[in-house]
């Protein structure tokens, strides 16, 4: 099986083990069956990736890499209500997607891939410092409070995902979102 002809063939692995995500889910995805979506061979596959989690980390990079611009768009959109209790329930609806795909990251980061674990603290700390740094372009916002709005919010994020990862049928995500905001709105 001959390698498409693209300069970008990791795009190409990245958009169709996006598309085995949402057909087949996580678990049945395996290093052939992405090579045979791509229409390449395993062995062009392994140059790009070594294990189906580094193709997962990557997806995950590219979804807070859109985050980061996203975020950075709605903070300085200055018509927007941009008060803290707003980015609280923007950060947690927005890391509310790609739920599965995050689990299994973290689950190789957790357990064993010292790769993968690296990778994911530093995405974790980039995208808290540009929380921190927006929070701090306001007037009202100091660096400590900053700092813990920036973890507060990670931190519910990842609880998010793991009860709407498991299905938890005393837990409503989207209520929780409205929930927090409305609870932070005269707090912070």
């Amino acid at each position: 099986m001959a390698a498409p002809r693209s300069d970008n063939v990791k795009e190409i692995i990245l958009a169709k083990t996006s598309e085995l995500m949402e057909e087949t889910g996580l678990s049945s995805i395996s290093l052939a069956s992405i090579a045979e979506a791509c229409g390449i061979s395993k062995g062009t596959l392994y140059y790009h990736y070594k294990t189906k989690e580094d193709i997962f980390f990557d997806l995950i990079e590219r979804h807070f890499r859109e985050q980061e611009q996203e975020l950075i768009a709605w903070m300085d959109d200055l018509s927007k209500d941009v008060s803290v209790n707003r980015l609280l329930m923007y950060v947690l609806d927005r890391n509310n997607y790609e739920g599965a795909l995050r689990m299994q990251v973290l689950s190789s980061a957790c357990f064993g891939n010292e790769d993968v674990r690296h990778k994911v603290l530093d995405i974790y700390d980039k995208f808290r410092n540009l929380i921190v740094e927006k929070l701090l372009e306001r007037d009202d916002c100091t660096r400590e409070d900053a700092e813990y709005i920036a973890w507060m919010s990670l931190l519910l994020s990842d609880g998010l995902i793991v009860h709407s990862q498991l299905g938890n049928p005393a837990f409503d995500p989207q209520q929780f979102i409205r929930r927090t905001e409305e609870f932070f709105k005269d707090k912070i």
